[in-house]
């Protein structure tokens, strides 16, 4: 298995004169694969940062995910759509909103309801769903991002181990333009998408109308 890229996604001094490092990193294999690792080493590796890969193989937290990208409501079967539903409401959590929003937010997303469209992100590991992205596109551009990131959920077993980052990078990799998203305060997820390039530009205020 071949590595075909490394990515330094952030690195942080660690014994003040000692001169090693911690680096969190993302790799990619020819297979398709995707590792998340962390690890330590002295300068002379900074050149290249491949060869670490090998040297702690065996310390590699090793990540598979088997993505899928509906851009439909005629790619996604009934049942993968319940299933996208019910995952997005119970790993949510308390930031969940309820099955009814969450289907509108998909049928936008799959043209159902609408021409914008957008996409519904699946990620499996052994078969078994422990994340998905739904992106809205906006129809605008410049003033306003081009899509809306509406919901990200990883399966709580799965949290803390690179699974939203991972989801994150498929899911603005996967976006024409620009994206957006609205995170709560306390959201520590806020936190990941920060170190992704995200940046608090505005603080959203909205007014509902009483029916």
């Amino acid at each position: 298995m071949a590595v075909q890229s490394v990515e330094i996604i952030e690195d942080k001094h660690v014994f003040g004169i000692v001169p090693f490092f911690l680096y969190f990193c993302y790799a990619k294999t020819d297979g398709g694969f995707c590792f998340d690792f962390t690890f330590i080493f002295h300068p002379p590796f900074q050149e290249r940062p491949e060869l670490l890969i090998f040297l702690n193989l065996k310390y590699i937290n090793k990540i598979f995910m088997d993505f899928k990208i509906y851009k439909s409501h005629t790619e996604i079967t009934d049942e993968v759509k319940s299933e996208v539903i019910d995952f997005l409401f119970n790993h949510l959590d308390q930031y969940r909103d309820n099955k009814e929003d969450i289907e509108k937010a998909i049928d936008f997303a799959l043209g159902k309801s609408c021409d914008l469209g957008g996409y519904v992100l699946t990620g499996r590991e052994g078969g078994e769903m422990v994340g998905v992205v739904v992106v809205n596109r906006t129809g605008m551009e410049g003033y306003i991002p081009e899509n809306i990131l509406v919901y990200i959920a990883v399966d709580n077993r799965f949290r803390g181990k690179g699974y939203g980052k991972m989801l994150m990078k498929e899911a603005i990799n996967n976006a024409e333009g620009n994206v957006a998203l609205h995170v709560e305060p306390d959201n520590p997820a806020r936190y990941l998408y920060e170190k992704l390039g995200f940046t608090s530009k505005y603080l959203e205020m909205r007014y509902v109308k009483s029916r």
